[in-house]
């Protein structure tokens, strides 16, 4: 598996000189290189692609996983 910004910048032709994935970003699950892909600075912060890493700094919103699904909330009154 490529890099999803690497295969943007050769399309078409032979895949010589991408670079290959090395993780998923965690918000929009794009397979990432280590030149394309942001992980932050606290233990177990997620891979971020550059491109959901500036909207969420532009933003300041947290990260939204795709696989992530909604908590059950029971109502015990």
């Amino acid at each position: 598996m490529y890099c999803f910004f690497c295969e943007k910048r050769h399309p078409g032709g032979t895949s010589y000189g991408i670079n290959t994935a090395h993780g998923i970003c965690k918000n929009c699950g794009v397979a990432v290189c280590v030149e394309h892909g942001l992980k932050g600075s606290q233990p177990g912060a997620p891979l971020l692609c550059v491109e959901c890493t500036k909207l969420l700094v532009t933003t300041d919103a947290e990260p939204i996983s795709i696989r992530k699904q909604p908590e059950a909330r029971l109502n015990l009154a």
